[in-house]
């Protein structure tokens, strides 16, 4: 699994970097921190179960690209767009503000246990560490880019909201 997701990271940042004036520096900082961890975890062995929990960050994703091909389809007014837009949302901030934050959480508890007290063979000091700056800015991100999905999802409602009111929508 982390070497898959390596893989795409390794995709992702290319892809990125080929299209950085379109994509911009939040997208380059997610593909660096994503690669960064999913490449350590493969070539250390540590942290697979924190890799795999945050993997769950992507289960928005899948919606997030079916909005972005209605949306050049023409179906942006479509129910099947709303319900769509709803569940991107609902999933984005379950899996990622919520879920995230939480194995975030028992992530730096965790790895405090290492630091305090290192054991023959633990989770070098150095890892952690590039660890915890990743899961900060990830982190950071996934925040950021929520506000931004709520404030374009309650806009998109006043909005509609203003048409029902005017007797525009059902």
């Amino acid at each position: 699994m982390c070497l898959i997701s390596s893989g795409y990271f390794v995709y992702d940042l290319i892809v990125i970097l080929l299209r950085f004036n379109h994509e911009g520096f939040a997208f380059l900082i997610h593909a660096v921190c994503c690669l960064f961890v999913y490449a350590y975890a493969v070539y250390s062995w540590y942290l697979h179960f924190f890799g795999a929990g945050f993997l769950l960050w992507e289960l928005s994703t899948p919606f997030l690209h079916m909005r972005w091909f209605m949306l050049k389809s023409g179906a942006s007014t479509t129910r099947k767009y709303l319900v769509n837009g709803l569940l991107l949302v609902l999933t984005f901030f379950l899996c990622r503000p919520v879920w995230g934050t939480w194995l975030s959480y028992k992530f730096f508890v965790d790895t405090e246990v290492e630091l305090r007290s290192p054991r023959l063979g633990g989770f070098p000091a150095g890892g952690i560490w590039g660890y915890r700056v990743a899961n900060v800015a990830l982190n950071l991100l996934n925040y950021y880019w929520f506000w931004k999905i709520a404030s374009k999802a309650l806009q998109l409602f006043s909005a509609r909201s203003r048409k029902a009111q005017a007797g525009k929508i059902c």
